[in-house]
């Protein structure tokens, strides 16, 4: 035999063996469980410190886009002074389509040049909270018809069964993982934070941008154990 057919001889007993072994994992595998447990609830808090909330109605865009049996918890928080945050829950049912990464629709929702950032928010207990920050800005005409510029400040994550990331690709390898290995199944949610960035006379947009940030960390903070039980 020359040493050429004896090379494709080897690659196809290899491949063969290989396609074995594949069927043999499968039928092993136990059935992937499915993603009944979330790990978190429904139940955004009625005040944080002293921010009031206020329930918000779904949007019809909303209900066109996601799948019908997709679940929400939606509130608009307000303070004293006057800073506003929208706070929203979105919990996947059988179709994992509900859960996305929010730059796919906030650009349909008139936000421009989403700047992304990591950030890290330190919780009770030593726990952290990693959490993706979205930079927005969105174009807006005044009466007398000029334009000016808003900005705002966006935090997501995403929360599994028992375990949270910002990252959607992270998320996609999570749910890989844990299918094969824990034989877990995740009902994915993803939580958002938003405020408007508002810069006080006098203050610079950074510093009113750093504002908004520990405005959105501190609320967070304050209001995260009310809902969420996976880290």
């Amino acid at each position: 035999m020359s040493v050429q057919n004896q090379s494709i001889r080897l690659r196809a007993i290899s491949l063969a063996a290989l396609s074995v072994v594949a069927i043999v994992a499968c039928k092993l595998s136990p059935e992937i469980k499915v993603g009944d447990q979330s790990g978190l609830a429904l139940t955004l808090p009625d005040t944080i410190s002293d921010f009031q909330g206020t329930e918000l109605e779904i949007s019809e865009a909303e209900k066109k886009i996601l799948p019908t049996d997709t679940q929400f918890a939606k509130k608009v928080y307000r303070g004293p002074d006057g800073s506003t945050a929208y706070y929203t829950i979105v919990l996947s049912g059988e179709d994992r389509n509900s859960i996305h990464r929010p730059e796919v629709c906030l650009p349909g929702q008139g936000w421009n040049k989403p700047h992304p950032y990591e950030r890290t928010i330190a919780l009770s207990d030593d726990r952290n909270l990693d959490v993706r920050d979205l930079y927005l800005e969105r174009e807006y005409q005044n009466e007398d018809g000029t334009k000016g510029l808003l900005r705002a400040h966006y935090y997501y994550w995403f929360v599994g069964k028992d375990v949270t990331t910002p990252n959607h690709m992270s998320r996609i390898m999570m749910t890989m993982r844990d299918n094969i290995v824990r034989n877990i199944n995740h009902r994915w949610a993803y939580v958002s934070v938003m405020s408007v960035v508002e810069a006080s006379e006098g203050q610079s947009q950074e510093e009113a941008s750093e504002e908004t940030r520990q405005l959105l960390d501190s609320l967070i903070r304050e209001s995260i154990d009310e809902y969420q039980t996976a880290f």
